[in-house]
């Protein structure tokens, strides 16, 4: 199974660190949308969606963008839209390397929407947003492969990205991309996958974190419709 963090979770370390600086947030990413399928909702899912397939298949626009973000950082801190202010790891230093990474990246395929993933991810969202619980893990043990074959048939691999704390869609993906404080830019690497076909995403709030969002991507996967329209309403 794919993961956008190595086995060790260093994202939740990295949580962890900015908590005791102040002010958090961590990237998710989400996409998607099958032309002849289901297509995702609208506000921050079709938001985010759309920035992701953005990156995915114009990653040159996202330098522009990546070179913006650059100007908003005093030192480590970074300064965002109103009330937005992260103090990060690496400062520049990652959106340099972003940018340059993105410089050479190959466009890739565009995301498309799986509701059963949608339906895997705001499983998560209900079951560890309430609780301010910060893992991939869920309250049953599961993750993110488990959850998604409630509801259809997984093929060749599948991953999770979780962001806490982020509002806004580009600021999200943007984010994702830098993947700072991260070893190893799993998050980015989840975005350029060019094996990953299919996504889904959901957001809520979170207790500690203000807002959580959560996108489960596949390979390949299979609704099912019956486990969908059965999942009961939480």
């Amino acid at each position: 199974m794919r993961h956008p963090l190595p086995p060790n979770f260093p994202a939740a370390v990295t949580i962890l660190k900015l908590l005791r600086v102040g002010w958090l947030g961590l990237v998710m990413a989400t996409a998607a949308s099958a032309a002849s399928g289901p297509a995702p909702r609208e506000g921050i899912q079709k938001a985010v969606f759309d920035e992701l397939n953005l990156a995915r298949t114009a990653p040159g626009k996202y330098v522009e963008y990546l070179k913006d973000q650059r100007s908003r950082f005093k030192g480590n801190l970074f300064i965002g839209t109103p009330g937005v202010r992260m103090m990060t790891h690496e400062g520049v230093a990652a959106v340099d390397e972003a940018i340059a990474a993105l410089a050479k990246q190959a466009p890739v395929a565009a995301l498309k929407f799986s509701e059963g993933l949608a339906l895997a991810a705001l499983d998560h969202v209900q079951d560890t947003g309430p609780k301010g619980i910060v893992s991939h893990e869920g309250t049953d043990g599961e993750m993110s492969g488990s959850r998604a074959r409630r509801y259809g048939r997984v093929e060749h691999g599948s991953g999770e990205c979780i962001s806490y704390g982020f509002y806004e869609a580009r600021q999200i993906v943007m984010a994702l991309i830098i993947d700072d404080g991260v070893a190893g830019r799993g998050h980015r690497r989840n975005i350029y996958d060019g094996d990953f076909r299919l996504v889904g995403m959901a957001s809520g709030p979170h207790k500690t974190f203000k807002t959580l969002c959560v996108i489960d991507f596949a390979v390949g996967y299979q609704d099912d419709p019956v486990a969908i329209r059965q999942r009961p309403a939480k």
